[in-house]
């Protein structure tokens, strides 16, 4: 009984920084979205964000430039990497 309490509060802090490591990624837009051809973009190609949430496809970003919240489809950014 011990072990397995000890085990699941490793796993749970396990998860939380998970979570956290997460929330710290950097990614960048590789098109403007929305599209310019629908209506004025939110944000733009080249333009660093940074993760506040994931919802399936869709994630909840800020601008590092701007400072502006929106969501965005995962398809329309890219995490950056440092080595």
């Amino acid at each position: 009984m011990w072990g397995q309490g000890a085990g699941n509060k490793t796993n749970s802090n396990c998860h939380e920084s998970a979570l956290k490591a997460g929330e710290d990624e950097t990614l960048v837009v590789l098109h403007d979205y929305p599209s310019p051809d629908i209506s004025e973009p939110i944000f733009r190609m080249g333009e660093k964000l940074r993760v506040l949430s994931q919802e399936g496809n869709w994630w909840r970003v800020r601008s590092v430039q701007s400072g502006s919240e929106n969501y965005i489809p995962n398809n329309h950014i890219a995490k950056v990497y440092h080595g």
